[in-house]
This record gives C-alpha cells, structure tokens and sequence, in this order.
C-alpha cells in the first residue's frame, strides 16, 4: 500500500523491496519527502478564522499542528472573530492540549496584551518563541493595564503605550527602554524626584494631581527624561516669574524730613513706589479720609518729594523744605500718612 509523506500527505509510490531505491519509484519517494520538507518548513499556516471565546481562542490551522514548536519560526495567520477582554489570553491549536499564553513584545519587553490588541474581524498574525505564541502585528496604540506606583517604576512591562500610574508611593525612578515613549497618567498625588537618571522639565521634583499625565522617553545608560508635562487643572508646571513685595507700616511725612523703610527683599526692589493716605479732611486739599495719592519725585523750587533706593536693604524718602504742592497748594503733611512699597520680580 502507497505511503504518504509526513507534513502534506503526498502518496509515494509503492516500491518492491530496498533494490527499488535507486530506480525510478525510489527516486521519486524520496523527492517526495524533500519536497514535503521544503514546503513545510519554508511557509506558514493558514489559521482559517478564530473560534472559542474573546480570551480563550481556538483555531485549526492547515497544515495542522502535531506540536506547538511545529510554529516556532514561522506565521500563522488567523481572522479574529471576537475583541479580547483582558490581557490574559491563551489560544489552542489543531486540538493541542495546554494552550500557550498570547504575549506581544514591545521593544525587547515581552508583554500581556492590551485589551483590544486583538479586535472582532481583523487578520492578525502569530508566531511563537519557544514558549509563548507571539501577536506580531498588534495595534499602535493601546492602553495598557495599570501600574502601581513605587519607588522604581519599570515602564518596560507597561502592557500599552499609554497606563495609568496609580497610588501615591514616591517615584524616584523609571525603567524605560532606550527610544521608547510612554504616556501616564497619573491618578493621585505623589512624588516624582528630578535626578541625574529621572529629569523633570522643571528641573525640580513635581507633586502630581489626579489627572495630570506626562510622557516619559528613554534615553541612553538608563536615563529616563520627561519630555512632556500636563496639569489636569490646565495651569502651567513652571511659573516664569514670581512676585513679593513688602509694604512699610505708616511713616509721618514732615517737610525737610526723610527716613528709610527696611524691606528685607534680600535685594534692590525692581519696582519702587510711595504713597501718601488721607487721615483727615484738614488741610487736605479736598481729599478724603482714605484716599491714597501716589506720589512721584519731584522738585518746584524748595517744594518736593524723593523715593529712592542706593542699597539693598532699604526704601528711601525725602521731602523738601517746603513740603508738598498739590494743585498749587501746600499739603497739609500732618492730615496724611506716609507708606513705601518694594516690589521684587524673580
């Protein structure tokens, strides 16, 4: 009776006995297995489309499997009939007992798929590594399972190029593979801590909200850099500039007089400004109690006013022998108080 070939089946013609093998019949049986062999191992298979359920798939590929190594090396390709549901997905072929996981890789991390790498009708493509069957063509972009903060976050696992951070331990590093690019979001409040292995744009450490989410990339000999940062209150990270500014309590102003106001700004204020208040309706000119006048330096003949400063530590003012002309009359210095401001812009 006509023997087949192993892989496809090819019928072999029958031969005699073991002188046959160099004749014609022989010939041919043997060209038959190579044959076999050559196509065997130089294709893939035809998975035809996925039966089973969403996370537990079945498939009976042409050729059939006699063991799962039989895919080692080589693509199978396979129409997916439903979206999985969880990153733990296994998947039996051509009736094979203990069905291997499905991983993917990203970068050199194999990984749990995301949910919805594989989606309802599309032709995915699958190969295995010896141990695991391999997704070769899983969606860009996905998110992954989350992550739970810690002092070391390995990015590298992230099932997604997109998770969630949760928790609010201090992160004071990131393990992320050399270019590649991982979004977060962050769904409490926690640390991150600027260093020479983990550098934040702000250059210092940031305290982050729910909600906010940054991108992390990374770099040559372990470094991991904060390419991006967004507030989920939409404020910005960094404030360009900031602002103090101190305020003398009331001075008397007299004419001929002068004094000094000790600011403690811890240097020249960038801004200086002086103010006179009305306390009383004397000999105000028409202003009323409360009413603050700004004043300027100024100089009419021996009336006059100065606000300077020529160090670091102190506001100064001087009147003139005069006093103070408002409207062509002579303020009345006694019904105001005097008040010098420092403003100081970092």
């Amino acid at each position: 009776m006509p023997t087949q070939t192993t892989n496809y089946g090819f019928n072999k013609p029958l031969v005699n006995n073991a002188t046959d093998a160099d004749l014609w019949g022989g010939q041919l049986n043997t060209n038959f297995d190579s044959l076999d062999s050559i196509i065997f191992n130089g294709t893939g298979y035809n998975g035809g489309t996925a039966a089973g359920t969403a996370n537990a798939i079945t498939a009976t590929p042409t050729p059939a499997l006699t063991a799962y190594s039989n895919l080692d090396g080589k693509v199978m390709a396979l129409k997916i009939a439903n979206t999985n549901t969880s990153g733990t997905v296994t998947m039996q072929l051509s009736g094979l007992s203990t069905p291997p996981s499905v991983k993917k890789f990203i970068g050199a991390s194999k990984v749990d798929l995301a949910i919805g790498d594989l989606q309802a009708g599309m032709m995915g493509l699958f190969s295995r590594d010896g141990t695991d069957i391999i997704l070769l063509n899983p969606r860009g972009y996905s998110q992954g399972a989350d992550i739970a903060s810690a002092s070391t976050v390995n990015l590298d696992t992230a099932t997604g190029d997109y998770v969630v951070v949760t928790g609010t331990t201090t992160i004071t590093a990131i393990t992320l593979s050399q270019g590649r690019q991982v979004t977060v979001r962050f769904s409490g409040v926690l640390t991150l801590t600027n260093g020479a292995s983990l550098i934040l744009p702000s250059g210092a450490n940031i305290t982050t909200a729910a909600g906010d989410v940054a991108v992390f990339r990374g770099e040559a000999s372990g470094v991991v850099r904060c390419v991006s940062y967004n507030r989920a209150s939409g404020t910005a990270l960094v404030v360009s500039s900031a602002v103090t500014k101190a305020t003398s309590t009331a001075l008397t102003p007299s004419a001929g007089g002068s004094g000094s106001f000790t600011h403690g700004l811890g240097a020249k204020p960038d801004i200086i400004v002086a103010f006179l208040k009305c306390t009383s309706t004397s000999g105000s000119s028409g202003w009323a109690v409360g009413d603050e006048i700004y004043m300027e330096t100024n100089a009419f003949s021996t009336a006059g006013f100065a606000v300077y400063t020529d160090n670091a530590t102190e506001i100064k003012w001087k009147i003139a022998s005069g006093g103070i002309v408002w409207n062509n009359s002579f303020l009345t210095l006694s019904s105001f108080e005097l008040y010098l401001r420092g403003i100081r812009i970092t």
